[in-house]
């Protein structure tokens, strides 16, 4: 009598192989996906945080406080159409930069022509309605919009992004 031994079969092996195979081949490319969209969110929810600071900040220091594109950290860029991967808020009056968020190079900041956005000491924004598109450079879809009204409160919600605002 033979001893029994305890273990796989080659065809076993390669069946287990050949399922394995399948099923990341599947689930990658939706992994790639949702980070895509977490990355995004994320830096939508930096700006929006961002945008929140400058407003407390402006009405508890009773300043005007301006967020803007800035290529250095220090001062703003006068680009109107692509604030580029660096954001700051500081304070006009003085040019002291108040915080710096840095978007991921994957990112892409679009805000309607806007050089800056600014909240006064009562916290109302500088504009009648500030619109930004937070997009993805490599695909359009997964984007997030975040609007200031004239009153400064911050919103933000998914966007289905045509590739006008995020081109």
């Amino acid at each position: 009598m033979r001893p029994q031994n305890s273990g796989f079969t080659i065809i076993e092996l390669l069946v287990t192989i050949g399922v394995a195979a399948i099923v990341l081949g599947l689930g990658i490319p939706n992994f790639s996906d949702l980070l895509e969209k977490t990355r995004v969110r994320r830096a939508a929810q930096d700006v929006v945080e961002l945008l929140q600071l400058a407003r407390l900040t402006a009405v508890e220091q009773q300043q005007s406080v301006a967020v803007c594109g800035s290529s250095d950290g220090i001062n703003c860029d006068q680009t109107k159409a692509n604030w580029g991967q660096k954001l700051i808020a500081r304070y006009p009056a003085n040019d002291n930069v108040l915080s710096v968020i840095n978007l991921s190079n994957k990112i892409a900041l679009h805000n309607n022509n806007l050089a800056s956005v600014s909240f006064n000491l009562a916290g109302w924004g500088s504009a009648a309605a500030s619109s930004f598109f937070v997009c993805p450079k490599t695909a359009y879809g997964n984007a997030y919009k975040i609007t200031i009204p004239l009153s400064g409160h911050v919103r933000m919600e998914p966007y289905t992004a045509p590739q006008d605002e995020c081109s």
